[in-house]
């Protein structure tokens, strides 16, 4: 995910920043197709500290990591599209960490630890003391928030401004699925809570009428109206953000959560 894509924004200010009289950084890309933001990542690491690994063995890439004399491996792409996991099988360095792209475990032994902190995996969930959501890695919680977000440099202007008479406007730009049949609960008793507001959903699938359909009619079992949805298909990432000049309040989804990408939208509205 070092191209234009949400994780990149949370990895640039680490790669940027990071003490490097106390760490020697590495970065092992398995990016299909380069970008800006690709050469932007790869000047802050150096040339001889960047490894292209796209359709690169798993093999091949573990003694490369071997060779690197890696201390700390940290995949951040978890069960996502593209990810290696497959060379973190092998065990190529002592230390083996999850971070930023999925909200979940890996579910490998391989994987010694996720990065994360008190608000998204409380540890006072469980009765046992642990967080409820089982993780086969042990969750290293950092004191305050685990994500590092450092927005686009052409983002365009928030021009966010809310007439007196227009409705309150909730909103969700997520793949659509993510959007759980607790989603539309709970979306359901938000809209029926707040009389008179709508719901904005922007997605890649809601470009087909038949997925407009459905989720009409699944709203319309909840009581909820079509009237009160405004069902939008994709576009380019700043008309995305900009959809958000619409929105009063942002919601994520349940269960599977969209981190990277809401706190990305939002840190932009918020600026």
């Amino acid at each position: 995910d070092f191209c234009d894509h949400p994780t990149a924004f949370f990895a640039r200010g680490l790669l940027e920043h990071h003490d490097r009289d106390s760490f020697e950084v590495f970065v092992y890309s398995n990016v299909a197709r380069q970008d800006d933001t690709t050469q932007a990542l790869r000047s802050m690491v150096g040339e001889d500290h960047w490894r292209e690994i796209h359709e690169t063995s798993a093999q091949d890439v573990a003694t490369q990591v071997r060779k690197d004399e890696i201390t700390m491996l940290i995949e951040l792409a978890g069960h996502t599209a593209d990810n290696r996991l497959d060379v973190l099988t092998l065990k190529p360095a002592p230390l083996q960490f999850t971070y930023i792209g999925y909200p979940n475990t890996t579910g490998l032994g391989a994987v010694d630890f996720s990065i994360t902190d008190s608000l998204i995996d409380p540890p006072e969930q469980g009765s046992d003391g642990s967080a409820q959501q089982r993780f086969t890695e042990e969750l290293v919680r950092l004191p305050r928030c685990f994500l590092s977000y450092s927005p686009p440099y052409d983002v365009p202007d928030v021009e966010w401004s809310r007439a007196p008479d227009r409705c309150i406007t909730f909103g969700s730009i997520s793949n659509l699925a993510k959007v759980s049949d607790q989603c539309f609960d709970l979306w359901s008793m938000v809209l029926k809570a707040v009389p008179g507001s709508q719901l904005l959903l922007k997605t890649h699938g809601l470009q087909s009428s038949a997925a407009k359909a459905q989720v009409v009619e699944r709203f319309k079992a909840k009581g909820i109206m079509q009237e009160r949805l405004k069902l939008c298909g994709a576009e380019p990432r700043f008309a995305a953000l900009r959809q958000y000049n619409d929105v009063d309040i942002a919601l994520d989804t349940c269960h599977t959560r969209g981190r990277p990408r809401l706190v990305k939208r939002c840190s932009w509205a918020c600026r």
